[in-house]
């Protein structure tokens, strides 16, 4: 017996609801590689600065290798880069190698299942310098701005994000207003 049209519509909802979570599940995904990408940026940029020389006897028993693996282990550690100052220059250029490496292929990750989501009109709500929406926004804080139109988005705290006509994730936001009279 074929499936009546009111169990083919079940079925249809049910559908619907099962994509939809599976989104939701991928927006967290999308939002630990946000991090990810942050991070990879941020550690390229502190780790040069951070980047410390302390000579170390030329008579070391460890191989080159064994030296520069040792290096970049202290460097991610946050610790400072055991070297000679023959080594400092290229231990500082291979460790920007291997953040701006990780960074990118973070970044390329990202954009994929960006770009994934779209192709399925998951698309991102871009909340910041916009009128507050209520459909949309979710309001966690205001803050006094005389920079800033009263009402408007000058926080993006999480990114929200809808699918077709539906709101997926409302995006959390901070709003401007008004500086208090004196």
């Amino acid at each position: 017996m074929p499936p009546s049209a009111r169990d083919l519509a079940a079925q249809k909802v049910q559908f619907k609801k099962e994509q939809e979570q599976l989104f939701r599940d991928f927006l967290d995904v999308v939002d630990a590689l946000d991090q990810a990408c942050q991070h990879w940026q941020q550690a390229h940029g502190e780790h040069l600065q951070s980047f410390q020389a302390v000579d170390v006897h030329p008579r070391s028993r460890r191989s080159g290798w064994q030296r520069w693996l040792r290096g970049i282990w202290a460097a991610l550690r946050g610790q400072p880069i055991r070297a000679s100052e023959a080594n400092t220059t290229a231990l500082k250029a291979q460790m920007a190698e291997i953040l701006e490496s990780a960074h990118t292929g973070t970044a390329v990750i990202h954009r994929s299942l960006l770009d994934a989501l779209d192709r399925q009109e998951v698309k991102p709500i871009f909340a910041l310098g916009q009128p507050f929406n209520p459909n949309t926004m979710k309001a966690l804080g205001r803050e006094e701005r005389s920079d800033a139109a009263p009402n408007v988005v000058i926080e993006e705290v999480v990114r929200g994000y809808q699918w077709r006509d539906r709101v997926l994730r409302e995006a959390q936001v901070i709003v401007a207003v008004p500086p208090a009279a004196d």
